[in-house]
C-alpha cells in the first residue's frame, strides 16, 4: 500500500511537474485571496484559561461596579497645573475628546465632585455637588485634590504638577450579550450533547460575536489613532502620555504587526544573502525562498480563510514555519548536489527521485516529532496556547506537503547541467567537528557535563511572571506612559478584593424580607431603603472596613486603594464630629445625593443592597521583586486568617488574578507536559530507527537544548510568561530536525563498512554540511529580531537563534560521541 502511494506520488511530481505546479499555484492563489482576512487578536478571550470561572466572575464584577475599559491621559503642563492657562487647555482638550465618535464620557480634574472647596453640608450635597467647573475655589480645590483620600494620586499627583484625564469608550452591549450567550452554549456543550438547533445557534452566535468584535476592535484602533493625533496639538505646552488597557491591546497588536512586516522582510533578505554565500547559485536561493514564501503567505491565507485569528502568543508562527521549510529545502539541496557529484551521468529524474527517497523519510519523521512537540501545547487550558499548538501542527503539515511537491517539481523544469559545488570551507568545518568527536571527546564530555550542571542550577532560578510594562523598551512612548501612570498616579494593573456579608446574615435578611412581603410591606419605598439595611452599612462595621483598607494600602506592591472606606472618610469631613455617620445618614446620602456624587463615591465600591464591598486596587508594575502569586496568596490568607473572614466571603479578581491564573497553570503543566513529550518522541524515535538504544541516545541532545534555553532564561532573568512558555516546544522542534537527519544518515553510512569512526566522518561530510548550512542560516537570520522594540519578539529571535546554534553543536559533537561510546548498532568490523 505504502509502496503504491510512493510510486504514485513520484509519478505525479516527477513526470507531471507542470500539472503539479499549476495545482499548487491555484491553491496558493485561492489562499492568497484570503490574506486580507487574516487578523491578530489580543482580547481577554485570548489571554485567559478555557472555561475560567475567574474570568466569568471578573466580567460580573465589572458589570456591577464599572468597567476598566478606559484610556488614561497623563497631562503635566509647563505652566502651574491650576493656572488659568492650564485649566483652559484641559477644558479645551476635554471638549475635543468628547467629540471623538466612540468616546462615551471624559473626566478631568475640572469635573470631579468636591466637598471641601469650600466645605459643604449634607443638605448642600443633596442639591448640587461642587467642582472647579461649577465655580469651586481653585486654591481650595488644589488642596483637596492633592490631599483627598479619593483624588490624591488618582486625579492629581501628590506634588500637584500632573493630572490624569480619564476617557471612557463606548461599549456595544450586543457584544457582551453575544459573548454570554456563546459561553452559556459552550458550557452546556461540555456537559451535554447539543441538539442540532443548539449547534446551529452556537455557530451563528459565535460568528456574529466575532463580526461585532472585529468592528469594535477596528473602531478602537481608529479612536486611539484619532486621540493621539489630537494630543499632538497640546504637547507643545505639556508632557502628555496615553495609557490604559485598550491602548496596550492596540499598541501590542501594532508592534507585532509591524515586526511581522519589517523584520519579516529583514529576515527574508538576510536569508537570501546567506543562501547565496553558501550555495553561490541563483536556483538555490530562489527556489528555497519561493517555497518559504508559498508556505508563509499560504498559511496566513489559510488562517484568514478559516477565520482563525493569531494572538500575541502565536504571531511568530510564520517565522517558525520559515525555519522548518528552509530546513526541508536545504536538506534536499545538499542531497541533490551530493548524489549529482557521485553520479554525474545520472538523469535529472534519477537525481530528484534519490533526493526525495533519502531525505523524505527523515523529514517526515522530523515533521511528526515537531508536531508532537507543538501538540503538547494543546494540553494547556489556555486558548492562545492551544491555538498556537494546533496552528503549528497544521502549518508543519502544510510546509511538508508544499516543500515535497513544489520544490522537486520546480527542479524537474530547471537546467541543472552546470551543477558543481565543491566548497573547501564547509569541508573544513565538517573535518573540524570530526576532529572534536574523535580526538577531543573528553573535552566535549566535560563541556556538556559542566554546561548541564550550570544550566540545571540556572533553570532553578526560573520564575513565573507577566508584566506588560516589560514588553516594551524604555525609550518607547507606551513604556514611558505606563511608568508615569505607575509611579505618579497610583499604579497600573487593576486588582479587586470583593468581600461579601456572611451567609447567615444574608439568609436572615431574605427571610425577613419574605415575611414583610407576606404582610404587604414590600412596596417600592421599602425596597429603596435596602441599602441602609445592608450588612456593611453599619457604624459597627466601619472600623473593620477601615482596617482592611489600611492593610491593603500598606502593602509595598499596592498603589492607589479605593473603597467604601474612602467614601466614609469624605463624608466624615462633610458631617463633622457633631453628626457621626450611621445607617440613617448613609441611607439619605444614597437616596438623595446627586448621581455624579453616588457614581464617584458609592456605587463603584458597595453593592446596591449594602451587602458586598469592593476594594479597587492598582498594583505597581515597576515594583522591584514583584511576585503577583505571592501577593494574591498573602492578601487572601490575611483576610481569611487574621481578619476572621470566611473563605466564601472573600473573592480576588481583576487583571492581576486572571493573568496569574494563566501563568500558574502554565508553569504547573510544564514538567508534566515535557515528560509526556519526551516519552512520545522516544517512542517515535524507536519506530523510526528500530533501535531502542539509538532512540534513547537521540533523546539526549533534545533534553540538552531545552535545559540550555531554560538555563539562559534563568541566568538573564527572563521570566516564564505567556510569551516565553512556548520556547520549550520550539527548541524541541529545532533539535529534532538535526537529530533525526544525523542518525538516519549515520545508520546508512554504518551499513557500508560497519565502522563507527568512518561512519562519523562520512556523516559529518554529508548530512553534517546540510545541518551546518541550516543552523548558520537560521541562527544568524533570526538574530536580526533582536533589533525589535517589542521585547517578546527579541526573546523569540535570540532564543530561537541560540537554540538553533546549540542544537547544531550538540548534534555534531555530543550525538556522535554517544553513538561511539554506546555502539547501539552492534559490534563493528
Amino acid at each position: 500500500m505504502l509502496s503504491k502511494l510512493k510510486n504514485t506520488y513520484l509519478r505525479v511530481v516527477l513526470d507531471f511537474p507542470m500539472v503539479t505546479l499549476f495545482v499548487i499555484l491555484c491553491c496558493f492563489a485561492f489562499l492568497g485571496s484570503h490574506i486580507p482576512d487574516f487578523r491578530l487578536d489580543a482580547s481577554s478571550d485570548t489571554l485567559s484559561l478555557e472555561n475560567d470561572k475567574a474570568l466569568d466572575y471578573y466580567r460580573d464584577v465589572k458589570k456591577r461596579y464599572g468597567s476598566d475599559d478606559f484610556l488614561i491621559i497623563t497631562y503635566a503642563p509647563k505652566d502651574p497645573l491650576f493656572s488659568l492657562d492650564s485649566r483652559r487647555s484641559i477644558r479645551s482638550l476635554r471638549e475635543e475628546l468628547k467629540k471623538v465618535e466612540t468616546v462615551d464620557r471624559v473626566l478631568t480634574m475640572l469635573d470631579v465632585p468636591l466637598v471641601e472647596s469650600p466645605p459643604m453640608t449634607l443638605t448642600q450635597i443633596q442639591k448640587e455637588v461642587n467642582s472647579i467647573e461649577n465655580g469651586a475655589d481653585v486654591e481650595m480645590a488644589k488642596q483637596e485634590l492633592m490631599t483627598s483620600p479619593l483624588y490624591r494620586n488618582l486625579i492629581v499627583n501628590e506634588e500637584g504638577k500632573l493630572t490624569s484625564i480619564v476617557v471612557w469608550l463606548d461599549n456595544n452591549p450586543q457584544v457582551s450579550e453575544l459573548r454570554e450567550k456563546r459561553n452559556d452554549l459552550r458550557a452546556h456543550r461540555r456537559d451535554f450533547d447539543l441538539t442540532e438547533s443548539e449547534k446551529k445557534e452556537l455557530k451563528t452566535v459565535t460568528a456574529e460575536y466575532q463580526r461585532l468584535t472585529d468592528i469594535e476592535n477596528t473602531q478602537r484602533e481608529k479612536t486611539i489613532v484619532e486621540i493621539r493625533s489630537l494630543l499632538k496639538k497640546y504637547k507643545k505646552d505639556a508632557t502628555i502620555y496615553l495609557g490604559g488597557v485598550p491602548m496596550i491591546v492596540v499598541d501590542s497588536i501594532n508592534y507585532i504587526d509591524n515586526d511581522l512586516k519589517i523584520f519579516g522582510a529583514g529576515v527574508f533578505a538576510f536569508l537570501v544573502i546567506l543562501l547565496w554565500m553558501i550555495f553561490r547559485k541563483k536556483r538555490w536561493v530562489i527556489l528555497p525562498m519561493l517555497t518559504c514564501t508559498i508556505v508563509g503567505l499560504g498559511s496566513v491565507g489559510l488562517l484568514g480563510f478559516l477565520n482563525w485569528p493569531a494572538t500575541i502568543v502565536s504571531a511568530n508562527f510564520v517565522a517558525l514555519l520559515l525555519i522548518f521549510t528552509l530546513s526541508f529545502c536545504v536538506h534536499q539541496i545538499v542531497r541533490f548536489r551530493e548524489f549529482r557529484d557521485k553520479n554525474p551521468k545520472a538523469s535529472k529524474r534519477e537525481v530528484v527521485a534519490d533526493m526525495i527517497d533519502k531525505i523524505g523519510v527523515p523529514c517526515l519523521y522530523m515533521g511528526i516529532t515537531t508536531a508532537i512537540a507543538f501538540g503538547s501545547l494543546m494540553i494547556s487550558d489556555i486558548r492562545p496556547i492551544i491555538d498556537f499548538g494546533l496552528m503549528m501542527i497544521v502549518g508543519i503539515a502544510f510546509s511538508f506537503i508544499i516543500t515535497f511537491t513544489f520544490f522537486p517539481s520546480a527542479l524537474m523544469l530547471l537546467n541543472l547541467s552546470d551543477e558543481s559545488h565543491k566548497i573547501d570551507f564547509t569541508d573544513r568545518v565538517a573535518e573540524f567537528f570530526s576532529y572534536l568527536v574523535l580526538e577531543r571527546g573528553k573535552l566535549i564530555y566535560a563541556f556538556f557535563i559542566i554546561g548541564l550542571l550550570f544550566c540545571g542550577w540556572a533553570t532553578s532560578k526560573l520564575y513565573v511572571q507577566n508584566s506588560f510594562i516589560d514588553y516594551y523598551k524604555s525609550h518607547t512612548e507606551i513604556y514611558q506612559g505606563m511608568v508615569t501612570i505607575d509611579q505618579q498616579l497610583g499604579g497600573t494593573t487593576p486588582m479587586d478584593v470583593v468581600i461579601k456579608a456572611p451567609k447567615d446574615y444574608i439568609e436572615f435578611q431574605e427571610e425577613e424580607r419574605a415575611l414583610m412581603a407576606e404582610y404587604g410591606y414590600g412596596d417600592e419605598e421599602e425596597q429603596s431603603s435596602n441599602f441602609s439595611q445592608g450588612y456593611w452599612v453599619s457604624e459597627a462595621r466601619f472600623d473593620e472596613i477601615a482596617a482592611i483598607h489600611t492593610y491593603l494600602e500598606s502593602l509595598p506592591e499596592t498603589g492607589k486603594v479605593l473603597s467604601f472606606h474612602t467614601a466614609l472618610q469624605m463624608l466624615d469631613v462633610v458631617m463633622g464630629e457633631e453628626e457621626p455617620l450611621d445607617r440613617f445618614v448613609l441611607g439619605v446620602v444614597y437616596n438623595k445625593a446627586p448621581k455624579s456624587f453616588k457614581d464617584t463615591l458609592l456605587k463603584p465600591y458597595i453593592s446596591e443592597d449594602g451587602n458586598e464591598l469592593r476594594f479597587g486596587i492598582r498594583i505597581y508594575e515597576t515594583q522591584d521583586g514583584l511576585n503577583r502569586d505571592i501577593l494574591l496568596k498573602q492578601v487572601y490568607n490575611h483576610l481569611t486568617e487574621k481578619k476572621g473572614l470566611s473563605e466564601d466571603q472573600v473573592e480576588l479578581t481583576g487583571m492581576v488574578v486572571l493573568y496569574n491564573n494563566v501563568l500558574q497553570t502554565l508553569f504547573a503543566s510544564q514538567i508534566y507536559t515535557l515528560i509526556i513529550v519526551f516519552g512520545v518522541i522516544f517512542f517515535v524515535f524507536w519506530l523510526l530507527f528500530r533501535n531502542f538504544y539509538m532512540a534513547f541516545i537521540a533523546l539526549i541532545p533534545n533534553i540538552v537544548i531545552v535545559l540550555f534555553v531554560f538555563g539562559v532564561m534563568g541566568v538573564f532573568n527572563i521570566p516564564l510568561d505567556i510569551m516565553t512558555i512556548t520556547i520549550a516546544a520550539i527548541c524541541f522542534g529545532i533539535a529534532n530536525d538535526n537529530t533525526i537527519h544525523f542518525i538516519h544518515r549515520y545508520m546508512d553510512e554504518f551499513k557500508k563498512d560497519k565502522n563507527y569512526v568512518e561512519a562519523v566522518k562520512r556523516s559529518h561530510m554529508t548530512i553534517g554540511r546540510a545541518m551546518y548550512y541550516t543552523g548558520i542560516t537560521i541562527g544568524f537570520g533570526f538574530s536580526i529580531l533582536a533589533l525589535s522594540n517589542f521585547v517578546p519578539t527579541i526573546y523569540f529571535g535570540v532564543l530561537t537563534a541560540l537554540s538553533m546554534l546549540v542544537a547544531l553543536f550538540a548534534d555534531m559533537t555530543l550525538l556522535p560521541l554517544l553513538i561511539l561510546v554506546f555502539k547501539p548498532l552492534g559490534k563493528q568490523k
